[in-house]
């Protein structure tokens, strides 16, 4: 989804009568969590996505669907659109593509424990949340703590904090280092707030079940909702005491989970009869 061509997409749909399929992500989150973005672009972003998705919006193009990368997220964007914009909404989880070629571990005799971020780090995402974390992690436990992909913003707090970057940590990483450094890891490190992840689904938590590597994490609605629907990969807190005890004994958790059954399940071809269903409800055929 563009929120820059929305309205333009359904005035199109609607002169040309045409079947439009969009899938929509991150944007949608503005919807709910707008006042948390102080960027000029994120404001602007949010602004476009309520002024299309509002609830007051009653039209909607007949042969336009939209479509939502979870079962939880359409379950929580429903109740704040309009029952006309709400219908035209699905879910399809989002899928987990899977290569041979990638690197799932790296064998060494580090003897410690490396947990890291994967993806974007910035402020909405718990940049703050981690370097407290890392400060308040007792030191004589054997946890190190890495950031595998880049830093929207100050890189200064997190290496006074003493976590690893990578080389060049304001952008983003080629494929090969990234697919190294995450082999390098023991376990990935979500500290997404528990109001986040609502109406948006987590690339960095797909990651997860990519490169067979456990998670720990805050609870968030999305993550408790892969947990319950495909099984456990991981480690989920209520708080950032619970976080904190687990990060502490990571040595000591499991880290075997069915990570290949559940990116299985997650595969396009597996999802592909949800994709089939929906664009069997178009109007215009």
């Amino acid at each position: 989804n563009n929120v820059f061509s929305s309205h333009v997409v359904d005035i199109l749909c609607s002169c040309f009568r045409r079947n439009v399929l969009v899938f929509c992500h991150n944007e949608l989150e503005y919807i709910t969590n707008s006042g948390k973005h102080s960027s000029l672009q994120k404001k602007v972003l949010s602004r476009l996505t309520n002024s299309y998705f509002s609830v007051r919006r009653k039209q909607v193009a007949k042969g336009l669907r939209f479509v939502v990368l979870g079962g939880s997220i359409l379950r929580n964007l429903r109740p704040v659109l309009s029952p006309e914009m709400a219908a035209r909404f699905w879910a399809i989880d989002h899928p987990v593509t899977t290569s041979e070629k990638s690197v799932h571990h790296v064998e060494t005799d580090k003897g410690y424990v490396n947990i890291g971020t994967v993806g974007i780090v910035n402020y909405y995402k718990g940049a703050s949340e981690l370097v407290n974390v890392v400060k308040s992690v007792s030191p004589d436990s054997n946890v190190r703590f890495s950031i595998v992909g880049s830093v929207q913003g100050d890189v200064e707090p997190f290496r006074n904090a003493g976590i690893t970057l990578p080389p060049n940590p304001s952008v983003p990483m080629p494929d090969g280092e990234f697919q190294r450094a995450v082999a390098a890891l023991d376990f990935i490190l979500l500290l997404y707030p528990h109001d986040t992840y609502r109406l948006m689904a987590s690339g960095a938590v797909l990651d997860a079940l990519r490169f067979e590597k456990p998670i720990i994490a805050l609870r968030t609605d999305y993550f408790e909702y892969l947990f319950k629907k495909f099984g456990k990969f991981g480690y989920l807190a209520n708080d950032t005491g619970e976080l904190l005890h687990l990060i502490e004994h990571a040595s000591e958790l499991n880290r075997d989970f069915p990570f290949r059954s559940i990116a299985g399940q997650l595969s396009p071809q597996a999802l592909l009869p949800e994709l089939k269903k929906i664009t069997s409800s178009f109007n215009y055929q």
